[in-house]
């Protein structure tokens, strides 16, 4: 947030909640070294935890009903906080195919990201944004949150249909168990741009499985994260790929590690 988003958020979201935005930001977020996916999901307690949904729809109801502009890891905040890279991307995807833009949002949560570019999308006539999700957030998404422009499944093969030309990858690929073979296959969809955002890379260049830990003021939870080489994630898109644009990420969840965010389009 710029100085005068913290100022007013901070006048307007309960002081535990900034307090807590701001220790997962700045704290040291990450414990250990595993040599398998296996340890570091017994070191922890995992992804489908309820009190994560709970924590997500509840954000996201207050953005939907207009109490909240937009929200982010459970969190919501009262004024806009556009992210111009990745609108910039999108319009310039919809520019490219004459108005039309089918968004893969994979790992997309309720749609936070669809709701926090929403009012920038509204001219563009064909629109489709595509949440992929485990089934409890599909399930909530359906009953909460869908509407003409956004739907939620499943599976990537449900959302064919729609032949995305957008695929984002936002703080997802380092949660998933194989995050390159996925990455393999999501890009055989062959869409026209490939955004992958709030990503975690290793400035030494070498990779790692971690355990990442939220802050129990967020909500009680820890899961596995890999830590991207990043010259290793640019080659594994790169075979198809052309490197537009890279750029640092919002993110600042541990002074160890650098998130990145990275524009990929087809060559």
């Amino acid at each position: 947030m710029n100085r005068y988003l913290k100022r007013l958020a901070g006048e307007i979201l309960p002081p535990v909640v900034m307090s807590s935005y701001r220790k997962m930001r700045a704290a040291r977020a990450y414990r250990g070294r595993y040599a398998t996916w296996e340890e570091a999901c017994a070191a922890s307690s995992g992804y489908d935890a309820p009190a994560i949904l709970e924590k997500t729809a509840a954000a996201m109801a207050l953005v939907k009903a207009g109490k909240a502009a937009f929200a982010r890891d459970g969190v919501a905040f009262p004024e806009p906080d556009y992210p111009y890279y990745l609108l910039s991307a999108l319009l310039r995807q919809a520019a490219k195919d004459g108005g039309r833009l089918s968004v893969l949002d994979f790992g997309g949560s309720l749609g936070n990201t669809y709701f926090q570019c929403k009012p920038w999308l509204e001219g563009i006539p064909q629109l489709s944004w595509c949440v992929v999700e485990q089934e409890t957030h599909v399930k909530r998404g359906d009953a909460q949150f869908a509407d003409s422009a956004l739907s939620f499944h499943a599976s990537v093969g449900e959302c064919a249909e729609k032949r995305p030309n957008f695929l984002l990858l936002s703080s997802v690929l380092q949660y998933l168990k194989a995050p390159f073979l996925e990455l393999e296959s999501l890009l055989d969809l062959e869409p026209e741009s490939v955004l992958i955002d709030r990503t975690p890379t290793d400035p030494s260049g070498k990779g790692y499985l971690t355990v990442q830990e939220v802050p129990p003021e967020i909500y009680p939870a820890s899961y596995p994260s890999w830590i991207f080489s990043r010259s290793e994630l640019v080659k594994a898109v790169g075979q198809k790929y052309a490197l537009l644009d890279e750029f640092l990420s919002l993110d600042r969840l541990d002074p160890a590690v650098e998130h990145r965010g990275f524009l990929f389009v087809r060559k």
